[in-house]
């Protein structure tokens, strides 16, 4: 999808976003991905699962060299921890089943916003055509509206990651200097940048149709409008996801059993093996 993308509209390949590439045939091919490295919750969930697995270990080690058994003599029932087990399987399950319906949702998003972007820079590319305007118009149209989609793309995954849109993105904007640098200078300080954005375009193309550079009929040119302002309302929605987190009682109350079963896991291992 994402070669595709950048061979039908070269001008819009800042929209791809790099994602982890494994093959799903190979044996533990995730884990063969130096890329896994990278990842902070795989680091702490291996280094925590590593540190209690030698616990363990040490555990059953010492109280079977010890003279006296001290583990092993409290005859531990293990009905408890099986319970506290399988309340814990149920929440990771359910967890995890949330996360991946979040995770499809935000892909979904994204890509139905990147799809309308590529829609609404075609049509209006197009829709130049409309009319007996010369040569340098109609070039002077395109070549702006691109360079708008591609700063208002850059925008507008930027700030789905969480960072300033303008000065930390990792997006290549297109001939960003090409632009008014005042107004740009003056985006560089504003909040919702992505929303201003959409507004210097929805003001250029009026502008155009005032100034007669683009003569399509009104009800056509509307479609455009009609479909950029989707790809906002889907954006939106694509930000409730990225700043709106799982729910704080529910992570709470996992971390705690998690803490519980981790703790008292490497006791309850010795009375299983004794």
């Amino acid at each position: 999808a994402a070669r595709a993308l950048q061979r039908v509209c070269p001008a819009l390949s800042f929209l791809v976003c790099p994602m982890i590439q494994y093959s799903a045939r190979k044996f533990c091919a995730a884990l063969r991905k130096a890329d896994s490295l990278k990842l902070v919750n795989f680091r702490a969930a291996a280094a925590i699962a590593i540190a209690f697995s030698c616990l363990t270990v040490l555990v059953v080690i010492f109280d079977r060299i010890t003279d006296v058994p001290y583990i092993r003599n409290l005859e531990i029932d293990v009905a408890p921890y099986s319970t506290i087990t399988g309340v814990l399987g149920f929440i990771l399950s359910f967890r995890t089943s949330q996360s991946y319906s979040r995770f499809e949702n935000g892909a979904n998003a994204v890509y139905d916003i990147t799809g309308g972007l590529v829609s609404v820079a075609s049509s209006l590319a197009a829709f130049s055509y409309h009319g007996s305007h010369t040569k340098e118009d109609v070039e002077g149209f395109k070549q702006t509206v691109m360079r708008l989609m591609s700063l208002l793309g850059a925008m507008l995954l930027t700030e789905l990651e969480g960072v300033d849109s303008l000065t930390q993105t990792n997006f290549e904007i297109l001939d960003l200097r090409s632009l008014d640098m005042v107004r740009v200078r003056r985006l560089a300080k504003e909040t919702h940048k992505t929303e201003v954005v959409v507004q210097w375009l929805k003001t250029y193309v009026i502008e155009s149709v005032t100034q007669g550079t683009l003569s399509v009929p009104p009800p056509i040119l509307a479609r455009v409008f009609q479909e950029l302002d989707q790809c906002v309302g889907k954006y939106h929605g694509a930000d409730k996801i990225s700043q709106v987190p799982f729910p704080f009682p529910y992570v709470a109350t996992m971390d705690l059993i998690m803490i519980i079963h981790s703790a008292i896991t490497p006791i309850v291992m010795v009375s299983l093996l004794s």
